[in-house]
């Protein structure tokens, strides 16, 4: 073989190694139907964010099982998935989510446990083995859903910028209500707010005065959003929720002051909820389909009195 012939073997060699012919053997997949979704969902997201990998030539089962104590359940060197049955037919689509992209990622990605939590105190990652519900209750939004797999597939702990500028810019405000509803110990307050422009940044707030006693309960609803705070003798806690389902399931054990303020705010796409200028949650803003603003409040114990303020 001459000097010619041997660089044209060379290279022939070198592009059989790096292009080899013919295509990659599909691998041998056990998933049940019931499943396929979330793992199709978890590669095309993974893909998206440089993973490169097909399930087709990728080696896994999945099965349900009867775990003792587990959700789900993942051995690596098998790539081997057990959720366990009972279970699963008692979660939420969002529960389900959760459970097998936190599997996946053990066992697909060979991450382990990551158990710190954002400065609100939602989980940082799907890593998290704590399944509570203000972890998997985000998954509701669009937003957080594109956080965590953000964070599952580049193993990241940057926080988005909708998470920490919560800051709004208020140049005009207009008291809408003053005094007139005082020493109550249970009232509902409705306001039609039709000058409200949606379209806007604005922030709707109510201040509670005399609010810390015993037992409180203080809700501010704008549309169908509901921020409401619990005071009892043992704890402070709030929770967001609407006509369908929870959005934030408690921040609990809440400095607060005598005058207690709940705010919610609309910035750009996203709903901020606030209580005392204290950030508890934001989420994704929707579309309003009632311009109603509504003071729910309940006590046990003596009077207290409201304000309530239209920034825009």
């Amino acid at each position: 073989m001459n000097k010619s012939q041997q660089v044209i073997s060379i290279t022939f060699a070198l592009l059989l190694y790096i292009f080899p012919i013919g295509c990659q053997k599909e691998a041998i997949q056990t998933i049940p139907d019931e499943l396929l979704s979330y793992v199709q969902t978890f590669f095309e997201e993974g893909n998206q964010r440089g993973m490169n990998r097909l399930l087709k030539y990728t080696n896994l089962e999945i099965r349900f099982s009867t775990l003792v104590g587990k959700n789900g359940a993942c051995t690596p060197a098998k790539h081997l998935i057990e959720i366990d049955s009972a279970l699963w037919r008692k979660r939420s689509q969002a529960d389900k989510e959760w459970l097998i992209y936190h599997e996946l990622g053990h066992c697909i990605l060979g991450r382990d446990h990551l158990l710190k939590t954002l400065p609100r105190g939602e989980c940082q990652s799907v890593m998290s083995n704590s399944e509570g519900l203000n972890c998997v209750i985000n998954f509701k939004s669009s937003s957080w859903k594109k956080y965590y797999f953000d964070e599952l597939f580049n193993n990241l702990s940057i926080i988005p910028n909708w998470y920490q500028d919560t800051t709004v810019s208020i140049n005009d405000t207009v008291q809408l209500v003053k005094g007139g509803y005082t020493h109550f110990l249970q009232d509902s307050f409705v306001l039609k707010v039709d000058s409200l422009d949606v379209t806007k940044n604005f922030a709707l707030e109510v201040d509670f005065y005399n609010a810390i006693q015993t037992s409180r309960n203080l809700c501010l609803l704008f549309d169908d959003k509901l921020i409401n705070f619990i005071k009892t003798p043992d704890f402070n806690i709030a929770d967001i929720k609407n006509t369908k389902k929870y959005l934030y399931a408690g921040a609990s054990n809440l400095a607060v002051d005598p005058k207690i303020t709940l705010k919610i705010i609309k910035k750009d796409n996203y709903s901020i909820f606030a209580i005392n200028n204290h950030v508890i949650h934001v989420m994704d803003y929707e579309p309003i389909q009632e311009k109603i603003f509504k003071i729910l409040c309940f006590s046990t114990e003596s009077n207290f009195d409201y304000k309530l303020y239209y920034f825009k």
